[in-house]
């Protein structure tokens, strides 16, 4: 389940995490971008959605001016959840399983294979982690297979820029909502999906790759294309997904009647049918796209 990495930089949870580049739709249609704006349906002020990636490499803090504009004009920020707000404490104990071990879970063969290739990609040892959640030793790896350019992922950037400008900062989500995904997942599943992804480290890096680019160029059909794999639960993805939209736009509303608010959120969060722009649009709101080119240099 080496698309596992697609999942947690496009979707979220908490972990996460060439000359100035648009893509042609952008530039000469106005149908595919990562910034949109809300208004109409007796809304005073405009709000935006802003599609992140759950990362810290550079190239995606430089949206320019455009969204800068957007974010500064905004009253409020709202994100998935307050990571600058949740206590280590609590994240430690959700994080780790109860009454079972990693290479309890694994035959000693299968043990062997993880701890070499998690020694392989993290340097660290497994012996250390061994009660963790197989959903978080994947999320390590991953991690550890990402550029670290800058110190925060890009949802952590807004909160910090947010707090600084003395602007009201709202969570669409609580830490106990989210980790209630992962705890769907048995984990003899999280156990099966983690030993698939450390079978091919190299597709794991070229699809983040591809992911990164699809995301650069505001592609929304590369980036759903990529989120597409039939190992990957449907239930799973349903609930990480489409009925995380629904809540999203269930607690954002408040939020836009009173003032401008800057929604920053996976970027897959955005589009399909049970994306928050099709979602919003049939609420009555006008959802229109926002032309801005990413300025990464070559």
């Amino acid at each position: 389940m080496t698309k596992l990495v697609l999942v947690i930089s496009t979707l979220g949870l908490f972990f996460a995490f060439d000359a100035c580049r648009m893509n042609a739709n952008v530039q000469e249609e106005g149908k595919s971008s990562l910034l949109w704006k809300v208004y109409g349906n007796d809304l005073k002020d405009t709000s935006y959605l802003y599609g992140t990636i759950h990362i810290q490499d550079k190239r995606v803090f430089e949206y320019g001016e455009t969204v800068d504009r957007a974010f500064q004009k905004s009253d409020k920020v709202a994100v998935e959840v307050l990571m600058d707000r949740i206590d280590p404490s609590t994240m430690m104990d959700v994080m780790f399983m109860e009454d079972t071990t990693l290479d309890m879970l694994l035959s000693e063969e299968a043990y062997a294979r993880l701890k070499e290739a998690y020694k392989n990609i993290t340097g660290a040892g497994l012996e250390t982690a061994n009660s963790l959640k197989p959903f978080f030793i994947s999320a390590n790896m991953i991690q550890s297979l990402m550029p670290r350019d800058m110190a925060m992922p890009l949802d952590m950037h807004f909160i910090q820029q947010a707090r600084k400008a003395d602007k009201t900062v709202v969570g669409l989500e609580t830490l106990e909502e989210q980790i209630a995904i992962i705890d769907d997942l048995s984990y003899a599943r999280q156990m099966d999906m983690l030993m698939e992804s450390i079978e091919d480290v190299d597709k794991m890096k070229g699809q983040f790759k591809e992911l990164v680019d699809a995301y650069l160029d505001m592609d929304k059909e590369r980036v759903m294309k990529l989120m597409e794999d039939p190992s990957i639960p449907e239930d799973f993805m349903d609930n990480l997904l489409d009925k995380r939209n629904k809540l999203m736009v269930s607690r954002m509303q408040p939020l836009f009647k009173v003032s401008g608010t800057f929604v920053a959120v996976g970027a897959a969060h955005l589009f399909g049918e049970e994306g928050l722009i099709s979602m919003l649009r049939e609420k009555g709101y006008q959802v229109e796209p926002v032309k801005f080119a990413f300025e990464v240099e070559d």
